[in-house]
């Protein structure tokens, strides 16, 4: 008895310091630091995870624990397999110190891989039931509540710290993330669990009268909340991803519920959607003109992409050069901060600012060639499609319960999120929401296989 209740003691510490991962990251940044959010995000996380751990080391070795083994578990291979070839692109990279402890700006080296890697297999491994997912999901909410309380104060010029680009002035919110697309980004992975909630609670039948009359009300009034933020964000890659992720999301639901007639208006819908986008980008159809508001103006700026996303056409052009002269094992990661200083042209200070090389190619795919080469995509690729497939599988093959919800809203956070990134690039604070969900997701479909309650 004794011995099932320290280990209790041992599975309560290493749950409330993975729930301190998911709330203090994205909230935790230094400005007397150089380096306010990406080293001090890089110093918290190697911190947690090392102490978590160590106290799950521990607990194995005192009470005589054994990992079940890899064969009942092989979900987890895609992800062991991308991290070994992210060690393989490391060990030949063409500046090695670079690749594995990061570059300063963005401490996105081998090392911190790691412990994106690392957290994985603690949650994996850790996670017994649907009621750990569910405290997970209530410290998402509270810290999303947060990034959104503290970005409302920015816009109308509230905050407490004076940034060098205040969104008072530049009309854009960043919260707690340090940059507009950066928060869209991880507001991707959050705004679905909010969903999550509402879907619950609507399914519940029994609800008492306090859930009824407050807590619906609540998270519909977060949701509206949320979206008032993401759209301040201005981030037209967070935008995109939002469409596309609640499209996805509805979709999904409806098929499950044999809605067919809306299912096939609603596809009808987006393949429509799709072509008109490209047909408004083929002939520059819509311009924003003076008398438009800022947030009109990034809107219609979304049908021109061939001009408002001229300096990253720039760079993906660039990086097929640079692909073709390392194919198969990239260049290394943390390295395309000295890649596209050859390619620098004087048209890059009109567009941006003088003597300004991008130390990424904005684009997740296209980067992950850069730094890993066509075996590390092919590798990232097998990890991302290996659980959305089993997570498609589990929610449209098995009984549509409150777990195949918790896969559902997941999956949806982590397709929004990298359609977003194919503008952008990962950050630590998402990057570890992005490995944590695959690991959830992966947790749950093997609760289910198991019939775990």
């Amino acid at each position: 008895m004794n011995k099932i209740k320290n280990i209790k003691y041992f599975d309560y510490i290493i749950e409330a310091l993975c729930l301190f991962v998911f709330v203090l990251l994205p909230l935790f940044f230094t400005p007397k630091l150089y380096g306010t959010w990406q080293v001090s995000n890089y110093l918290l996380l190697q911190t947690l995870v090392e102490i978590i751990l160590f106290i799950w080391l521990v607990k194995i070795i005192i009470f005589n624990k054994s990992f079940v083994s890899i064969k009942k578990n092989k979900i987890i291979l895609p992800a062991i397999i991308f991290i070994g070839v992210f060690a393989i692109a490391t060990i030949f990279s063409k500046s090695w110190q670079y690749s594995f402890w990061g570059y300063y700006e963005r401490k996105m080296g081998l090392i911190t891989y790691l412990h994106f890697f690392l957290f994985y297999i603690i949650l994996f491994f850790n996670i017994k039931n649907k009621h750990q997912v569910g405290r997970i999901f209530y410290s998402i909410i509270f810290t999303t509540m947060v990034t959104l309380v503290y970005g409302s104060l920015q816009i109308f010029g509230l905050d407490i710290f004076p940034w060098s680009e205040s969104s008072f002035f530049s009309h854009r919110i960043f919260s707690t993330l340090g940059q507009p697309n950066f928060f869209a980004s991880w507001l991707l992975l959050t705004g679905p669990i909010i969903i999550y909630f509402l879907l619950r609670f609507k399914r519940q039948t029994n609800m008492s009268v306090f859930k009824k009359y407050f807590y619906r009300p609540l998270f519909i009034c977060l949701f509206l909340f949320y979206l008032i933020i993401l759209i301040l964000t201005q981030s037209r890659g967070g935008w995109i991803g939002f469409f596309f992720g609640m499209l996805f999301l509805a979709l999904l639901i409806l098929y499950k519920k044999n809605k067919q007639i809306i299912f096939t208006c609603l596809l009808s819908f987006f393949i429509v959607f799709i072509i008109i986008i490209v047909f408004l980008n083929s002939f520059n159809n819509l311009v924003a003109g003076p008398e438009d508001s800022f947030t009109v103006k990034r809107l219609k700026s979304i049908t021109n992409l061939a001009q408002t996303g001229k300096l990253r056409l720039i760079w993906w052009q660039n990086s097929i050069d640079l692909i073709s002269q390392s194919p198969v094992i990239g260049h290394g990661p943390e390295t395309q901060h000295s890649l596209f200083i050859p390619y620098y042209q004087p048209e890059y200070a009109a567009l941006e600012a003088i003597n300004v090389f991008p130390d990424r190619a904005h684009n997740d795919l296209i980067d992950m060639i850069l730094v890993s080469g066509m075996l590390g995509l092919l590798a990232y690729l097998f990890l991302i499609i290996s659980v959305f497939y089993a997570g498609l599988k589990s929610v449209i093959k098995t009984q549509f319960n409150e777990n195949s919800l918790m896969i559902l809203v997941l999956v949806t956070g982590v397709l929004a999120y990298l359609i977003s990134l194919q503008f952008s690039f990962h950050i630590i604070p998402t990057a570890v929401y992005f490995w944590a969900y695959l690991a959830i997701i992966s947790r749950i479909i093997l609760i289910k296989q198991n019939a775990i309650k």
